[in-house]
């Protein structure tokens, strides 16, 4: 809305060549800042917890191109301690609390924008996996069920819209590539976190198999706590 403060969450957090898929495309990222600023948005703060070296990344990922307008939009790499506030997270059933980002805490609206990828440790990584890199200590949740983890995450930390950037799927070799990159020309969008992961993860084949939403336990954690959709058939 006019006058809004708009956080958007890339995925830049590798560094590494942005055609691989590894990384959020710095094309699509600027086309929603753009967005953003024609309905109105007084401030766009674009960011990410990278983890590899912050300056790496920004230069490999070319997600200064996302900076549109220098007075408005600005680039925030999260690599402080105090960037981040203590959160509860009530309904958690592994995760309890967790340090989340101020940036998304003190904004009016929150748009995840990950990347398609895949995932050694939960299979992809598509809007609910990408909220980790909203966290100071994402490596404990790999202490814990992950996928529940990432689910308990999700119950406290809504984007208003999640956009999955799937011009290429980094389809193998996730989270930080090299592997097997499939262009897929396509973007997917909603206000269903869990209902946008269900789609996506079926728009194509991981590690040349096929899957749905409830092949993957993060999203069917999500969708048992009543945070979405799982089922693409009763989608519109």
């Amino acid at each position: 809305k006019p006058g809004d403060k708009v956080c958007i969450k890339p995925n830049f957090s590798f560094a590494a060549n942005s055609e691989c898929g590894a990384t959020t495309s710095a094309d699509v990222v600027r086309q929603v800042v753009q967005l953003c600023l024609d309905a109105g948005a007084a401030r766009v703060v674009v960011f990410d917890h990278t983890i590899q070296e912050a300056a790496l990344c920004i230069e490999q990922s070319g997600i200064n191109a996302a900076v549109v307008d220098k007075e408005k939009v600005s680039l925030l790499t999260l690599t402080k301690e105090r960037q981040f506030a203590d959160t509860p997270i009530p309904g958690g059933k592994e995760l309890k609390s967790a340090k989340v980002a101020k940036v998304v805490l003190e904004s009016d609206k929150f748009i995840n924008l990950p990347t398609a990828k895949s995932h050694s440790a939960t299979g992809v990584s598509l809007g609910m996996k990408g909220l980790m890199g909203l966290i100071w200590d994402r490596g404990s949740l790999h202490q814990m069920n992950l996928h529940q983890a990432i689910a308990d995450l999700a119950s406290v930390i809504k984007p208003d819209l999640t956009i999955v950037d799937a011009t290429r799927a980094l389809t193998s070799g996730g989270p930080g590539g090299p592997g097997k990159t499939v262009a897929l020309n396509m973007v997917i969008a909603g206000i269903d976190p869990v209902a946008v992961d269900s789609y996506a993860v079926a728009i194509t084949q991981w590690y040349n198999k096929s899957f749905t939403g409830k092949s993957v336990k993060h999203i069917v954690a999500a969708a048992e706590m009543g945070l979405g959709e799982i089922d693409t058939a009763k989608m519109d």
